[in-house]
């Protein structure tokens, strides 16, 4: 998601907020909201049919989508709360638009990255449908594996499965707020 997320994202920010391209971008990343990942995971199935083998890419393609509006939101406002100023600044001393994006507008945005990232990271873990639907019998992933330990009445095991994928979610939300820096104002002399 975040590979897709920033360069759109960065599309805005380097683009006028009212034109065309920066709604387009805007829109089309917001696009994946409109549906959940049991009618995208239906919809492949219904095309190409549940005896053909679904590759591992198109699965996490999918999952990826499902994160890419909050991924886009995530950077976009981060990039926005910037301003024009920092990238008029950066352009008015020569930089060009994409060293202008590299050198000030990421680094500046570097808590909404981490933001996106552990979004993106805890709702690709939590993925059921997708993988449920999709994958073959002997691609398990944490939720896959909860669902199946309910269902064999293995409580234990689900409830320790649960335990650690809350775990996984909680760390990245961690990380991703313990390098939380904001920009200093410049003080005026």
């Amino acid at each position: 998601a975040l590979l897709i997320a920033i360069p759109a994202a960065s599309v805005t920010w380097l683009s006028n907020p009212q034109s065309r391209l920066s709604r387009g971008v805007s829109f089309l990343c917001m696009l994946p909201i409109i549906s959940s990942g049991i009618v995208l995971s239906q919809a492949w199935l219904d095309i190409f049919g549940a005896e053909r083998k679904t590759p591992l890419i198109l699965i996490a393609l999918l999952q990826a989508s499902s994160a890419l509006p909050f991924a886009f939101r995530a950077i976009h406002g981060a990039l926005a709360a910037q301003g024009e100023g920092l990238r008029v600044q950066a352009e008015a001393l020569g930089a060009t638009p994409l060293r202008a994006l590299f050198s000030v507008g990421l680094p500046a945005a570097t808590a909404g990255l981490r933001s996106a990232f552990a979004f993106s990271m805890a709702l690709c873990l939590g993925e059921l449908n997708i993988v449920l639907m999709l994958a073959d019998e002997g691609f398990v992933t944490l939720p896959v594996w909860i669902y199946r330990a309910t269902a064999s009445y293995r409580y234990g095991s689900a409830c320790a499965a649960g335990s650690l994928l809350m775990l996984l979610c909680a760390l990245a939300f961690v990380a991703a707020q313990s390098h939380k820096k904001e920009l200093s104002p410049v003080p005026n002399n």
